[in-house]
Order: C-alpha cells, then sequence, then structure tokens
C-alpha cells in the first residue's frame, strides 16, 4: 500500500511542506548508487559492501566519471557483473524513474560536504542507505522526518564500513 503522510523539510527553505501520502509504488529489488564516478563518492566502499551482501541483492550505478573504468574492471574482478550495473550517465528524468522504483538509495561518500542527491532522495520518500558523517550526517540530523526509511552506517575502517553497509542493504532490498 501507499506509505501514510510525509513532512519534508527542504533544507533551503524555511518552511516544512506537506507532500501528502507517497502513492503505492512497486520497488524494483535493487538498489541505486547515483554519483559521480570518482574516489571520493566511495563506490569502491559499495562493491566491497555487495560482495558480502546476500546474492539477491543488486545494485545499479549511475554516473560517470574519471573512475569508471575501473570500477567496470572492479565488478568484473570481484564476480559481481551479475548483481551490480553500471549504467552511466542518465537524463535527469530516467534518473529519477530509477531513483522512484529503486529499493533503497546508497550514498557511501568517503568526503562529503553536502549531499544534494541524498537530499533529493529524501524528498522523494526513498530508503537510504547512509555513510553517516559529514553532510550526509547533517541532512540526516536535521532533515531526516522518518527514520524507519534510513540505515545510517558509523564511517569506521574499510572492511568495517563495507560490512555495515552490507548487513543494511538487505532491509530494503530484499523483497
Amino acid at each position: 500500500g501507499a506509505l501514510g503522510p510525509t513532512r519534508m523539510n527542504y533544507p533551503r527553505a524555511l518552511a516544512t511542506v506537506d507532500i501528502g501520502p507517497l502513492p503505492a509504488l512497486r520497488r524494483e529489488p535493487w538498489v541505486v548508487l547515483p554519483q559521480v564516478l570518482e574516489g571520493r563518492k566511495g563506490a569502491r566502499l559499495a562493491l566491497e559492501a555487495m560482495r558480502h551482501t546476500p546474492t539477491d541483492v543488486r545494485m545499479k550505478i549511475f554516473g560517470e566519471g574519471p573512475d569508471e573504468p575501473a570500477l567496470r574492471r572492479r565488478v568484473a574482478a570481484m564476480g559481481l557483473a551479475d548483481r551490480v550495473e553500471i549504467v552511466g550517465k542518465l537524463p535527469r528524468d530516467e534518473a529519477l524513474d530509477m531513483l522512484r522504483r529503486a529499493a533503497a538509495v546508497v550514498f557511501t561518500g568517503l568526503c562529503e560536504d553536502g549531499g544534494c542527491a541524498l537530499s533529493e532522495a529524501m524528498q522523494l520518500g526513498l530508503p537510504v542507505v547512509v555513510r553517516d558523517h559529514g553532510g550526509p550526517k547533517e541532512l540526516l540530523d536535521r532533515y531526516a522526518m522518518d527514520m524507519s526509511r534510513v540505515a545510517r552506517v558509523s564511517p569506521g575502517g574499510s572492511t568495517e564500513t563495507a560490512g555495515a553497509v552490507a548487513a543494511a542493504l538487505p532491509r530494503f532490498a530484499r523483497r
């Protein structure tokens, strides 16, 4: 069924806006990693997490950047080609459609000051898995209204953090 009424605080506005009940939407059995494909965004951490998730958890990565060829090679080398798809850059309407259908949106950035994509995902009422530090932590602290849609992952060493992300993903992606 539909998710109940939701109130969203927009980071750049002073008002809280009622967006009403979210329509029932069939979520796909995959998570999305939307980002510029560069080291500081944490795609390698997300891939390491995928290595440790149940095999029915899938991931779609969209975006472009200098690390794309290396990430494609890494997906193949890790044996994740049947579970991780690097989609590349998408037109905005297609990206938003993919976001709306995703089981969750993943944010594993290593050094984030802001969080535009996280803010957009929260405004759409999407479940999010977030490395809890910097700008994303501040966004969650100030604006997350429904914590049942949030999995906060405490930053730590790469192995520990990847394990925590891996543990969080099935919460949303397995149906």
